[in-house]
């Protein structure tokens, strides 16, 4: 859940299966006044949202296995897929951006892509990402690769705080 400009409320919501199995997702927008559930929704064309964050006018979404990085402009209702990670591990791991380790820091947009199987191996693109948020422009920076940290797998929660520092809590080993 997270605002989406002044005027909407944003909720990622994920359709699940009676067998538990995601089947299908959406973002629900709600205008704050309503009396309704929602006023609009956002169809996402991924099975599951993992996570959702507002930034520099625009609804940023990794969605999907392999969290792909999906934007809607503010006033838009159309999700866009902007970046893809390729997963090269034959074990077909699924990649994770964990609720918490996502946020928007000193003009940023800061990710933590998470559950590799290995930190060393070529296969993975766990790390720490950052990248500006201007789709027509996007760059992504890989600020700690899961090799630097040694064992590295995944990040857990990330926290800007007003004196430029960004907190970052991250599990190693299995």
């Amino acid at each position: 859940m997270d605002n989406f400009g002044i005027p909407y409320l944003a909720v990622a919501v994920n359709n699940v299966t009676s067998s538990g199995l995601a089947a299908g997702c959406k973002i629900l927008l709600w205008d704050r006044t309503s009396p309704t559930i929602w006023n609009d929704e956002i169809d996402v064309p991924e099975k599951y949202i993992q996570n959702i964050l507002y930034a520099g006018g625009y609804l940023w979404i990794w969605a999907g296995s392999t969290a792909n990085l999906y934007v809607c402009p503010l006033g838009s209702r159309q999700a866009t897929r902007v970046w893809t990670f390729n997963n090269l591990d034959p074990r077909d791991y699924a990649f994770t951006v964990y609720p918490n380790a996502v946020t928007y820091h000193n003009g940023r947009v800061y990710f933590g892509l998470s559950n590799s199987p290995s930190a060393s191996s070529a296969f993975t693109p766990s790390g720490l990402y950052s990248f500006n948020p201007n789709p027509t422009n996007l760059q992504l920076n890989i600020e700690i690769n899961g090799g630097t940290l040694g064992s590295f797998r995944s990040i857990a929660s990330m926290y800007g705080t007003a004196s430029q520092a960004l907190y970052v809590g991250y599990q190693t080993g299995s």
